[in-house]
């Protein structure tokens, strides 16, 4: 069948990164890190996964998905980096010929430098093009690479992947219910220490720390300063959120501490 491949179906070009869609932050797989055979280097090729779905929900044997060399031949993986820097509470992989495949997903902890199981699960027979939709409690660690772990020898025929999508739904949908930036943070990569200026937000009021899965882990209070300094000292390095609240109003903005 690869070989009936018309050369006039083309390739549709796509841009990776980031996209905030219905309260989510999606980022898709921008590099392959490591797979167990594709088709070819080309058409079907484990490079065909990267950027957004450009095959899904078409179903068929169709070049801009990677399969792999030979059909039923093997169990199959693909590991892929993701340019992330947010935990993540669901992964997305976009299956689009003979698909109920993917039976295994991990992800990286690079503390650890192990992979961790978010989804085990035996193979499906399911003849439409479908997006696996993997959901797990938010992650501790930011995550950059994925693995699948493929059964084509219990799912008959090509089996097929479009895309794959690492997900974090906490910080796009709180970021919805802030105002614009209303204050500063000086210097901003920071140190032990940084500087809040309180902009237009008068009286009193509360700053909080977050981590970027949105859990708080120090605070301080302000009553009427227009700058006043903030202690980052306990913090390792990394992302985090200010978020600043007074009666009425509230406001969020990123740092990173170096």
């Amino acid at each position: 069948m690869k070989n009936l491949y018309l050369s006039c179906l083309g390739l549709i070009a796509a841009l990776s990164g980031h996209y905030a869609v219905f309260g989510q932050t999606i980022t898709y797989a921008d590099s392959v890190i490591s797979f167990s055979s594709e088709y070819t280097s080309t058409n079907w090729s484990a490079k065909q996964v990267l950027d957004t779905p450009n095959t899904y929900p078409n179903y068929g044997d169709i070049p801009t998905s990677w399969t792999s060399q030979n059909m039923d031949g093997q169990r199959e993986f693909l590991e892929l980096h993701f340019s992330n820097f947010l935990p993540i509470d669901s992964i997305w992989v976009y299956e689009t010929y003979n698909c109920g495949f993917t039976d295994t997903v991990y992800v990286k902890n690079p503390g650890t430098g192990l992979w961790e199981v978010v989804y085990s699960h035996p193979v499906d027979t399911i003849s439409v093009a479908r997006i696996l939709r993997v959901g797990f409690p938010m992650t501790s660690f930011v995550v950059t690479e994925v693995r699948l772990a493929i059964n084509s020898p219990d799912r008959t025929g090509w089996n097929e992947i479009d895309a794959v999508a690492v997900i974090n739904s906490v910080v796009s949908s709180v970021n919805n219910n802030y105002n614009k930036h209303t204050f500063n943070i000086f210097p901003n990569p920071a140190g032990k220490q940084v500087y809040l200026d309180a902009g237009d937000y008068t009286g009193s009021g509360i700053v909080r720390v977050l981590d970027l899965a949105g859990r708080e882990i120090t605070t301080a209070a302000f009553n009427g300063q227009r700058i006043f300094p903030l202690d980052l000292g306990m913090l390792p390095e990394g992302m985090y959120f200010i978020r600043v609240e007074t009666p009425g109003r509230k406001d969020l903005q990123k740092i990173s501490v170096q």
